[in-house]
């Protein structure tokens, strides 16, 4: 497992916000991530890739938010009930101030940057977007490359240094599940993440 540079940002977030919000692609690692700092918090975790779990969100938003509401929800892949916001936003009005992050939630798709949902649960929620890994967390070093670059801290910069070394690195990605696969798998790992994701929208 890779330790992501986000996790502290978010258990701060979660301190200052009722609400954090994490959109990312499939497959980045945000449900990895969203299961360690549940655990790790105490949040209920529920997955709408679930069926079950997404019918009865579908059927009943606000009875479905108020069963976890106690402890705290970290709800993965959103979108797939948008109806659940307003759900959250009116459970959210009804919390003291002092009462902080009680919902986690996160969404392959920026489900609040679109119409689908008009309330952006303003002063209520922060969102932070999860990249797939980045060189920096791939090599478990603390700071990125183009930091170290920008504070003119050339002589501590790593990473790849060589022509092959780059283009490897480019060609293996950043999304977890490939990094240990061979080349060949990792074509057909990128082909149907493709297909599955990008071009079924077209």
């Amino acid at each position: 497992m890779f330790e992501r540079h986000i996790y502290a940002r978010l258990l701060e977030s979660l301190n200052a916000f009722r609400v954090v919000y994490i959109p990312g692609a499939r497959q980045a690692g945000k449900s990895t991530l969203v299961r360690q700092i549940a655990k790790q918090r105490g949040l209920h975790y529920v997955t709408l890739d679930d069926s079950g779990a997404r019918l009865a969100a579908e059927t009943d938003p606000e009875g479905f938010v108020a069963e976890f509401l106690e402890g705290g929800l970290a709800l993965d892949e959103i979108q797939y009930v948008p109806n659940l916001v307003f759900a959250i936003k009116q459970a959210s009005d009804l919390l003291p101030p002092n009462e902080k992050g009680k919902f986690l939630l996160t969404g392959s798709s920026d489900l609040f940057a679109g119409k689908q949902v008009s309330d952006r649960l303003p002063g209520h929620m922060e969102t932070l977007t999860l990249y797939p890994l980045s060189q920096s967390e791939l090599s478990d070093r603390s700071r990125n490359t183009l930091d170290q670059i920008v504070e003119g801290e050339f002589s501590s910069v790593s990473g790849p240094t060589t022509r092959g070394a780059l283009c490897q690195a480019i060609l293996a990605g950043g999304y977890p599940e490939t990094q240990s696969m061979s080349p060949r798998a990792r074509i057909s790992w990128y082909r149907s993440y493709i297909d599955a994701r990008i071009l079924k929208d077209f």
